[in-house]
């Protein structure tokens, strides 16, 4: 059925309850007797009248967000009112009450027509039964109503409710195209089991109204409580299924309605794509304009996307600023990424958020099914793989092709490798690579190196996992790691009479977290080390993240006695302005204009300005990547002050550091390497 066959369905629909419920309500209303009273029991007519209204304009909301559901006991009033009161009259106050609260909330007229038309159908459905029995008169009778009636009231009620879900399901089955099955079975939730529980209640209310109205007050107290536990645990499901923050569903409720969405693609032989978005520039907004800009930020985007989603289609927040969403009801794979391009030109739009121009771009991953999955974790997988790659490369969206899996395991795998490692205490560790002094050929210090020995994968640089973690919250626990260890060595160290200060490298997010300087200083104290045995290496994009903050934090760790140094300098996008005003000590050029200064006469060039303008600005300069005597004698003819690489020392542990140290070795014949203690 296509698009427009549908939206055709749903109107021929609506329209058909539109008109069934305006002949049912102005038959019933015709048949009203002008002889005969309009009520049996005035008082308990618009003592029901009232409740109704009430219900039906107060009712409790069981959570807010991107969705909405209420709670109201209308169903008990409603009941109520066939029985005191003519078929006419009981459809007439009820169609009227629905219409004007309808209205109040400004809906289109259509939908106001039909849902008075259903509420007017499912009313007449329960007067059938009513009928059925024949017992409406035992109410007012001397002996009082049988268990015959209250029978007829409950089944009644029921009927109402049969019908009215009926209706309700097969507009939202059209308008929504998915399968009436499937609406049905998310409708039967226990918002609906608490209005079977107010059914029950409606025999107790009427016998009690018109028995003795004096007892109202502690029915009515009892239909409350049961309108206070609905809400409890309704608040319960759907902070078990959706994200709070968001209103969208969560992973688990994501991996529900994804089952559902694949078993009806998989019987109707559909294609079905699965979308993983991580938002570019999130983390800049949440460090430099605070945490409250960055949660309204990801209500825009989250917004946004169910706005752009189509009715079929289910979002979910994975967490952070990660979204997913499965693109249903597609005929072709061609037809998912045409819209995928859609998506991409609607999260690149400009967001206002409390006034301030924000532009949050998307990296986009998509995996197919069947083709790259049968199963939501298979295929979900693929899309975070694609993602992540398309993140790497910044090509904005990526369809998933398998290569990033021949480069090594998905990023959710990764992640969740890590952290299990993180909770060891010999999987994550520390190498140290010298730092030679090209004047003196002393070893001059050494660079902090983490290094992951995987108990499957065997021993892992960080270059297989850094640029994953720098994405997640996991980089924190790292850094902790990393600077415990290295201050606990250099103390180690410095019991021995070895006095060589350790270089580390800072991400981003402890650049522009204020109290990072407190937390250095308090491992410093606990390990008794002076805090200029310690170098912290940053990257000239770790500053321009936030060039604000970063000099706060850096100007509290000079204080302290850190020393602070540039790291691949040449590569990212600093100014001279940041370099004079961060007040650093030194600039490590980066190993890709080392490695080709012998050949290359750009290179050369460039290396030669790098160390031109530290030594002009007063900072030392360290070269890394020195792999060949040659180079190394080109930079010393420079004036570099500084050398790392294979050539001058691979990366060890600090025991071969120590018995380098103590071996006193002779550097290649181009330097004699002199270690000092």
């Amino acid at each position: 059925m296509t698009k427009r066959n549908r939206g055709t369905a749903l109107d021929a629909f609506v329209l058909l309850v539109i008109a069934l419920g305006a002949f049912t309500l102005f038959g019933a209303l015709a048949r009203i007797s002008v002889n005969a009273p309009l009520f049996r029991n005035g008082v308990v007519f618009w003592l029901f009248v009232g409740l109704f209204a009430l219900g039906e304009a107060r009712p409790l909301e069981w959570h807010s967000g991107a969705q909405r559901g209420a709670v109201t006991a209308s169903w008990t009033f409603s009941i109520g009112l066939l029985c005191v009161a003519p078929l006419g009259v009981s459809l007439g106050v009820v169609a009227l009450i629905s219409a004007v609260l309808e209205l109040r909330l400004r809906r289109l007229t259509r939908r106001v027509a039909f849902n008075v038309g259903q509420v007017t159908l499912s009313l007449f459905a329960a007067s059938l039964v009513l009928r059925l029995f024949n017992t409406k008169e035992e109410l007012w009778t001397v002996a009082g109503p049988s268990y015959r009636w209250v029978l007829s009231l409950v089944c009644a009620g029921l009927a109402a409710i049969f019908v009215n879900t009926t209706l309700t399901c097969t507009a939202f089955a059209l308008g929504m195209r998915k399968p009436f099955t499937v609406v049905v079975r998310e409708a039967l939730t226990s918002d609906w089991a608490v209005d079977l529980l107010l059914v029950a209640m409606a025999p107790v209310l009427t016998v009690m109204a018109v028995r003795s109205i004096a007892v109202i007050p502690m029915l009515l107290a009892v239909i409350g409580g049961i309108y206070v536990s609905a809400k409890s645990g309704l608040n319960h499901r759907y902070e078990a299924s959706h994200d709070l923050l968001t209103g969208l569903p969560n992973r688990r409720m994501f991996y529900e309605q994804a089952e559902l969405a694949l078993s009806a693609a998989r019987n109707r032989g559909r294609s079905v794509g699965i979308v993983v978005i991580d938002l570019n520039g999130f983390k800049e907004i949440n460090d430099r304009l605070g945490h409250a800009i960055g949660d309204r930020t990801l209500k825009h985007v989250a917004s946004r996307l169910d706005a752009w989603c189509k009715p079929s289609d289910v979002i979910a927040r994975l967490g952070g600023d990660e979204f997913a969403i499965l693109l249903s009801n597609r005929s072709t794979e061609a037809a998912v990424e045409l819209d995928i391009a859609t998506l991409q030109e609607s999260l690149s739009e400009t967001l206002d958020v409390d006034g301030i121009p924000l532009v949050v771009s998307g990296s986009i991953g998509l995996a197919h099914y069947p083709r790259h999955g049968e199963d939501i974790d298979t295929l979900l997988g693929h899309a975070d793989s694609a993602m992540y790659f398309a993140k790497s490369r910044k090509l904005g969206m990526q369809v998933y092709s398998g290569e990033a899996e021949r480069n090594g395991p998905t990023r959710l795998a990764v992640l969740g490798e890590l952290r299990l490692a993180l909770a060891t205490d010999d999987q994550l560790f520390l190498m140290y690579q010298p730092k030679i002094d090209l004047r003196t050929g002393e070893m001059s210090g050494v660079e902090a190196l983490i290094r992951w020995q995987h108990p499957e994968r065997g021993l892992l640089a960080a270059a297989f996992f850094m640029g994953i973690v720098e994405q997640t919250e996991l980089i924190d626990s790292l850094t902790t790691l990393v600077l415990r260890q290295a201050v606990q060595q250099l103390a180690v160290w410095r019991e021995r009479g070895i006095f060589l200060p350790i270089a580390v490298n800072i991400s981003a997010r402890s650049l522009a977290n204020y109290r990072f300087a407190d937390f250095v200083r308090s491992i410093l104290d606990e390990f008794g080390v002076p805090a200029d045995s310690l170098e912290f290496e940053i990257t000239e994009n770790t500053v321009t993240a936030d060039p604000i903050r970063a000099e706060v934090v850096l100007g509290t760790l000079k204080a302290l006695g850190i020393h602070i140094s540039v790291d691949d300098f040449g590569t990212g996008y600093s100014s001279l302005a940041h370099l004079r005003s961060l007040q650093l000590d030194a600039v490590k050029i980066d190993r890709s204009f080392v490695k080709d200064i012998c050949t290359s006469h750009g290179d050369r060039v460039i290396v030669r300005c790098i160390i031109d303008l530290a030594t002009n600005l007063d900072l030392t300069t360290v070269a890394e990547g020195v792999e060949d005597g040659a180079t190394l004698d080109i930079l010393r003819e420079m004036g570099c002050t500084y050398a790392q690489g294979y050539f001058l020392g691979h990366p060890g542990s600090s025991d071969e550091v120590e018995k380098q140290l103590l071996r006193r070795p002779q550097a290649p014949q181009h330097l004699p390497l002199r270690v000092s203690s």
